[in-house]
């Protein structure tokens, strides 16, 4: 086998790799600790999986009131208006049922 280089080169090549794979070995120790804090913190942590602390899922002061019914009589006058009970198709806006088939 031939060696090209002297060895003191082959030397300063060695002591650069290690150089850098020491720095490599550095920064995954550091990703390693966060993610190991991070999976320590959803654990201990009650809330949701993503561990978001927001605000509480309570429901804040008084709740809305009621619907009141419509009064007798009421629906004999909305017949004639825009307003209908019937089923919408909701890509033409008119009435009717919305069916959908498969073509081949």
């Amino acid at each position: 086998m031939f060696v090209l280089q002297s060895k003191e080169a082959i030397h300063k090549q060695l002591l650069e790799k290690q150089k850098i794979a020491e720095e490599k070995i550095k920064e995954l120790e550091r990703k390693k600790s966060y993610l190991e804090r991070s999976v320590k913190k959803l654990r201990t942590s009650p809330g949701d999986a993503d561990g978001y602390e927001g605000p509480s899922r309570e429901p804040v002061g008084e709740a809305l009131p009621p619907t009141p019914p419509i009064p007798v009589g009421a629906e004999e006058s909305l017949q004639g208006s825009s307003f209908s009970s019937a089923p919408m198709d909701t890509l033409s806006g008119r009435p009717g049922n919305v069916t959908f088939s498969a073509s081949p």
